[in-house]
């Protein structure tokens, strides 16, 4: 069950999770499907700087996103859950929003601190760096139980969203874009996360490695303990 057996750490991140999914659910519609976009059009991406090298086109990218949001939008106006909006998360929804208004599409976005009435509580700043690293387990579950998941290619934390969602048959949608540098390439060849690009690896030595790594990065790195019990089935 939920609560049998649970330490007190595993029952608060599915605490935050559940809070944050129902809230996206009451703003969304208890029916609408859970849509999960994580941003890295960031400087840190975006820089010509040298010392960064990454050199993304952000223009192309937002045209990626647009491109990946915009078959969503056949039935109407839908709802996103903006994931790596640590800091303000107002102030990245409205940044976000500004970039993707050429788009033409009618796209609420939100983030963990516009869905929560109260905003974020101290339990979502636990830990150094102000709580970055209970937002990036909760944001790693959102996305891997997501309906629909919008990851950049070139951030190794999409890639293990998606790796986790294809350990689970989810599909995820990668956006068209990547860095001058090529990490998207990169990360792609060295982690598939393709349904069947992981399928095919899952028969190979490497790729039997890869598909042992996602259940060991969630339990040892993001702390998770059976991960689709705990979040997904409560």
């Amino acid at each position: 069950g939920c609560n049998g057996g649970w330490s007190a750490a595993t029952s608060g991140r599915a605490l935050r999770y559940r809070r944050v999914r129902d809230a996206f659910r009451a703003a969304a519609g208890r029916d609408a499907p859970l849509i999960a976009l994580h941003w890295r059009i960031d400087e840190d991406f975006t820089s010509a700087n040298r010392t960064l090298a990454h050199g993304l086109d952000a223009q192309k990218a937002i045209a990626a996103t647009c491109a990946a949001l915009r078959p969503l939008a056949a039935s109407g106006p839908f709802h996103v859950l903006l994931l790596g909006d640590f800091g303000d998360g107002r102030a990245v929804v409205a940044r976000v929003v500004k970039a993707l208004s050429p788009c033409g599409v009618k796209v609420r976005l939100h983030s963990k601190e516009t869905l929560l009435k109260d905003g974020l509580d101290a339990s979502f700043s636990d830990g150094p760096a102000g709580g970055d690293d209970v937002k990036g387990q909760l944001d790693f579950r959102l996305g891997v139980g997501a309906d629909v998941f919008v990851g950049a290619p070139f951030s190794s934390f999409s890639v293990l969203i998606a790796q986790a969602r294809a350990a689970r048959r989810r599909p995820s949608t990668m956006l068209a874009a990547d860095t001058r540098d090529r990490l998207g390439q990169l990360m792609r060849a060295h982690a598939p996360y393709a349904r069947d690009e992981f399928a095919k690896n899952a028969h190979a030595g490497r790729g039997r490695r890869v598909v042992a790594a996602v259940p060991v990065y969630e339990e040892a790195v993001l702390g998770l303990r059976n991960a689709d019990a705990d979040f997904l089935g409560c």
